[in-house]
């Protein structure tokens, strides 16, 4: 029996990785009896280049995180298509970045990044960029009234080439015309971590409506457990799964733990 999780974590070893699958397994996902203690699990795995690092400094990053799965022989895999999780596996990775903003040339770089096993990006995260406006902009969370302009014609050239190998364009920490325009003009779409607006008023989350139509193109939609995007109650998180699940939406859903 085979169930697929797909997570945004901010992880650096495969020493985290296998701390969380267990965790998974042994808690989370047993809660009425959804998963078994043989359950293949993958994970979508975030990248996050820090402020200090370069495009280099993230592809050196890249190739360690391999290196460390290789090393880890046949139990962990990096999933790069779906004929990948045919293979006999306990932890799955779908490699992610969050943040393209080391991303300067994306005709070569985004082909990089892909021929390395990257299958997903977040165009940006905490500010806004040269691709796109972030909900978590610095000045737009202080109440600076800053036009939300949404992808940039950087933005919107980041996307087409991604479209062209069939990438994953994530929607989370994207301003509301930013996540439009992506929704529009993607072929490929996620919010790996986020919440339901409708249920918490919060600049990262997005609403219903927003879902449903990521839904129609068979995005996928991490619900985060975090109490600053879905409230502090303890019913909080099973409301949001509740809402989507009610909506229609229960086969786009997963859990997104950030």
């Amino acid at each position: 029996m085979e169930k697929i999780f797909d997570l945004h974590n901010h992880l650096d070893t495969l020493e985290n990785f296998i701390l969380l699958r267990s965790k998974i397994q042994n808690h989370l996902y047993k809660l009425e009896d959804h998963c078994l203690e043989n359950t293949q699990t993958t994970l979508n795995v975030a990248i996050y280049p820090r402020p200090w690092q370069s495009y280099p400094d993230l592809i050196s990053s890249l190739y360690d995180l391999k290196k460390k799965v290789k090393s880890c022989g046949d139990a962990i895999q990096i999933i790069t298509c779906k004929s990948d999780l045919k293979k006999d596996f306990q932890l799955g990775l779908i490699l992610h970045v969050e943040s393209a903003r080391l991303i300067k040339e994306p005709r070569w770089q985004v082909p990089q990044l892909f021929e390395i096993g990257v299958r997903g990006l977040i165009p940006l995260h905490f500010v806004d960029n040269h691709f796109g406006k972030s909900c978590d902009d610095p000045f737009r969370r202080i109440g600076v009234k800053k036009l939300d302009q949404g992808l940039t014609d950087q933005g919107f050239a980041l996307v087409e080439q991604m479209n062209e190998l069939n990438m994953w364009v994530d929607v989370s920490h994207t301003s509301d015309k930013t996540a439009s325009d992506i929704l529009r003009v993607a072929k490929e779409v996620m919010a790996s971590h986020i919440g339901i607006r409708d249920l918490t008023d919060r600049a990262r989350n997005k609403s219903l409506a927003f879902f449903k139509k990521l839904a129609d193109k068979n995005g996928v939609i991490g619900l985060q457990p975090w109490q600053h995007l879905i409230g502090n109650q303890k019913d909080d998180y099973y409301r949001h799964l509740n809402l989507a699940i009610n909506s229609g939406l229960e086969k786009a859903i997963c859990i997104g733990t950030d």
